[in-house]
């Protein structure tokens, strides 16, 4: 027996990064499907599933693996000679099983799926009476069924089972149900059309990638004819979705979308979410372009979406949902609700900069409270380990050192800044030199008399030149309330 192989046999084995992406508490269900001789003949498959859950079990514990492949295949096969050919053969057998028990299991939540593949077999099996009777199930269906883009692609096969069934056993004198097949088609292929350009739209946006939007126009023109379409509500908002992004009557529409998002609607809640994110990005567009009134649209949209649980993904919300809300909810000076917002969505951060998401939005409300020693002490010994939060938080450093005139610091920190910023490689050259503009036009206000308005005329023009500066409507505030001082004092 050679040398054991500690790490390298677990960290690129497939069979074990496939173990360790499913939850622990399935693996009694996985065994219990590999040791059923109706999927599974060979019981050294199982044998071999349970080792390498205790192999995962104890290298969770220690964080380490104390196992070699050949000490692995004397637990299975005794005390063979070591044969690498069939280990990987039967590690790969054993991969094909968990595959077929994660198909199964998916197939369970999919309803729709195992009844029109049921309907299928009946039809070929010529089961007459089973195929009606699941034929009318479906049917039923509709009474309670979410008019997406999967259920009509399943009333597409329910309808042309039928008609095979029909044609097969009926005969000729039978009617059919082309027209009802043709109708779930054109509104599957619509839904689904509309739900991809809104996604290409999307992505235009920040990617200069040309697309080619074959059907869009004909689709939009033949929704604005026939009507009917828009009676489906997923139909009807994902086409609001594409006049808003495509700025045609957008105001009208995107008030009809407020209006359609606030009604209970018969739409996924996948959908709803996409659908949320376009008209975000909507009132984010609108008041960058100067319409502020959007501001606390958007902050309406984003409470709303909350009740509704939109924006939450497996119980979690992403750190950029949860900052882009406080950060309206800032600008608008709702400081009771944020704070609420902060404490009661902290349990439900996602991924593992939570608690930096946390500590930062937290600081950001002190700030904006004016409790700076609050923002002190969060911020000095909190140390960030992504490099975009720890260049937030020295911003936030760098204005409530200002606004508490402890110039001192300041300078010191914005030595710091600076080398930080100079060191850190993955920092790109925009973001430098918007930081870096922010260092160097403080800096110079700091050290600046509020009597000599020729240097304080001259670096406001100077800032209002320049398009890159983080912050820069704060800088503009500080700036102008250093204007008024004297002016202010001579009165």
């Amino acid at each position: 027996m050679g040398k054991f192989k500690k790490h390298l046999f677990v960290k690129k084995n497939k069979l074990i990064q496939l173990m360790e992406s499913i939850p622990a508490k399935e693996y009694d269900s996985i065994l219990l499907f590999l040791e059923s001789k109706a999927v599974n003949e060979n019981p050294k498959a199982s044998l071999l599933f349970s080792e390498l859950i205790r192999i995962i079990k104890v290298s969770k514990k220690s964080g380490e693996v104390k196992i070699s492949k050949e000490e692995l295949f004397n637990l299975i096969y005794g005390n063979k000679q070591y044969n690498d050919d069939v280990l990987r053969k039967l590690m790969s057998f054993v991969i094909q099983k968990i595959e077929l028990y994660l198909i199964f299991k998916e197939s369970q939540k999919d309803k729709s799926f195992s009844k029109l593949s049921l309907l299928k077999y009946y039809r070929s099996s010529k089961l007459t009476k089973h195929f009606d009777g699941h034929f009318r199930y479906l049917e039923n269906r509709k009474k309670t069924a979410t008019y997406d883009a999967d259920f009509f692609h399943t009333e597409l096969g329910r309808f042309t089972e039928y008609n095979n069934f029909i044609g097969e056993y009926k005969g000729r004198q039978f009617p059919r149900k082309y027209q009802e097949a043709s109708d779930a088609l054109d509104q599957y292929f619509i839904l689904e059309k509309l739900k991809m350009c809104v996604s290409i739209l999307t992505h235009k946006r920040i990617s200069k990638k040309e697309y080619n939007l074959v059907f869009l126009e004909e689709i939009l023109d033949h929704l604005e004819k026939e009507s009917s379409y828009l009676k489906v509500d997923s139909i009807k908002l994902f086409y609001m979705a594409i006049k808003i992004q495509l700025r045609r009557n957008d105001v009208w529409a995107f008030e009809d979308l407020i209006v359609q998002l606030s009604k209970q609607n018969n739409i996924t809640i996948e959908d709803l979410r996409d659908i949320y994110f376009i008209a975000f990005n909507y009132c984010v567009q609108k008041v960058n372009e100067g319409h502020s009134r959007y501001l606390e649209k958007l902050y309406i949209l984003y409470k709303q979406s909350l009740e509704n649980n939109i924006l939450l993904l497996n119980e979690k919300i992403s750190p950029w949902n949860y900052k882009n809300i406080v950060s309206v909810g800032l600008r608008l000076k709702d400081y009771e609700w944020i704070y609420k917002f902060i404490q009661q969505y902290k349990k439900k951060l996602d991924g593992s900069d939570a608690q930096n998401a946390y500590n930062y939005n937290l600081a950001r409300y002190y700030f904006y409270i004016k409790e700076y020693k609050k923002l002190l002490q969060l911020l000095q010994v909190v140390e960030y380990s992504d490099v975009f939060y720890k260049l937030d938080s020295k911003t936030l450093l760098l204005k409530a050192y200002y606004e508490m005139n402890e110039f001192d610091a300041l300078h010191s920190l914005m030595d710091s800044f600076k080398q930080l910023l100079r060191r850190k490689k993955i920092i790109s050259d925009n973001h430098k030199t918007n930081y870096l503009n922010l260092v160097r036009f403080l800096k110079r206000l700091s050290q600046i008399n509020p009597r000599d308005k020729k240097r304080l005329a001259t670096l406001k023009k100077q800032i209002d030149e320049s398009s890159q500066i983080a912050d820069k409507n704060w800088l503009l505030e500080k700036m102008e309330e250093k204007n008024n001082i004297y002016k202010i004092s001579a009165q």
